[in-house]
């Protein structure tokens, strides 16, 4: 809970009791996701501290999907047109420059 009200920008539109079920979310999930990598703790650390890294990864992820969840890409690429668009897309003129994007 802790993490998610600290990147309260990521989750402006959420409600506190959407923030709280997220949380819970979370640490089901980073529960999971300990339980799958506890193979993987060496005991270089407490394995509290191991195991925090998972529950503050997984709630900077739900962050940031929740962030995006509701953006339409339509209204990405419309807005990548006006003028106030922080990434401008340049033509390149590196004639090399458009195979390689093809070929990625």
């Amino acid at each position: 809970m802790y993490t998610l009200s600290q990147y309260r920008g990521d989750l402006a539109e959420q409600t506190q009791a959407e923030i709280e079920s997220l949380a819970e979310d979370c640490a089901q999930d980073a529960m999971l996701a300990i339980l799958a990598h506890l193979h993987e703790f060496r005991g270089d650390s407490k394995f509290t501290t191991w195991a925090y890294k998972f529950a503050v990864n997984t709630a900077l992820v739900t962050a940031r999907c929740e962030r995006w969840k509701s953006v339409s890409l339509d209204q990405l690429l419309n807005d990548a047109e006006s003028p106030g668009w922080p990434v401008q897309i340049e033509q390149a003129h590196d004639p090399d420059r458009p195979a390689l994007q093809k070929e990625i």
